[in-house]
């Protein structure tokens, strides 16, 4: 719906940060044994914009309707890409 993406302050400030909605669905689909793409993911949510530019103030996770917790899914998209780069695959 959006409501996590304009609570999000790294967003007002990097317009390049994919936010927390879009890290959400990253992570969700990292853990479905179906998606063949998990590695690749990883890669994509790696970078300056990705996952590690959270500053993990968890407005997301307060203001979400459907009470997600995003802030969750972004911790564990830094813990898989941290582990990932230092297997070397990243």
């Amino acid at each position: 719906c959006g409501v996590c993406y304009a609570a999000c302050e790294v967003v007002a400030w990097n317009p390049d940060y994919l936010g927390p909605a879009a890290l959400n669905r990253a992570w969700t689909l990292v853990n479905d044994v179906r998606d063949g793409a998990g590695r690749a993911r990883l890669a994509a949510v790696a970078g300056d914009a990705g996952c590690h530019a959270c500053h993990t103030h968890e407005s997301c996770s307060e203001r979400c309707p459907k009470h997600l917790a995003p802030t969750a899914s972004i911790a564990g998209l830094k813990r898989a890409t941290a582990l990932a780069a230092l297997r070397g695959e990243l």
